[in-house]
């Protein structure tokens, strides 16, 4: 994993304590978009509909489990709209107004988020667009022939921040 050197200092261990910069934890509520509201129900709706009428045809409790697990990564669809995007697999569309987007882009403008700093997110073209909107690196899966280049410049100070994928590798 590429980007753990970026890390490394940090790793929480006995000898590694007193490099530890302050830590620093705010959670923030974002209120969706009246668009991502009115998908969010409309799916909602949708997915209940789907779960009750699979639950009607379960006759075993094996049956019940495969709904249940079906249900769970069905619902990857709502963390990618809270996120700013509606659709499924690789065919996503960014909405028009991203509240949690626009929140985090102010909080790095007005220096509410301290500087070097590291941004991670779930998805590739959430990744994209952060990088994009705040003009700083990305590094994912398939960039590896940039990220020591990336991780060299963020060393150095060349960088504020970089956005990364929890399945960089």
């Amino acid at each position: 994993k590429k980007y753990l050197k970026i890390c490394a200092d940090y790793i929480s261990t006995e000898d590694s304590k007193e490099k530890l910069p302050e830590l620093i934890e705010k959670t923030i509520y974002v209120d969706m978009s009246d668009e991502q509201t009115e998908i969010y129900q409309e799916l909602m709706m949708a997915e209940i509909a789907w779960v009750n009428n699979a639950m009607a045809h379960c006759k075993t409790n094996a049956d019940i489990e495969i709904v249940l697990k079906t249900a769970l990564q069905r619902a990857t669809v709502f963390t990618k709209l809270t996120g700013g995007y509606v659709g499924k697999g690789d065919e996503v569309t960014a909405l028009r107004v991203n509240p949690k987007l626009m929140t985090l882009v102010s909080m790095i403008q007005e220096d509410e988020i301290k500087k070097p700093y590291l941004i991670f997110t779930h998805f590739r073209h959430e990744v994209d667009r952060i990088a994009m909107e705040l003009g700083i690196p990305k590094i994912y899966g398939g960039t590896a022939h940039l990220t020591e280049s990336i991780i060299e410049r963020f060393d150095n100070g060349e960088i504020e921040g970089i956005v990364l994928n929890p399945e960089t590798g």
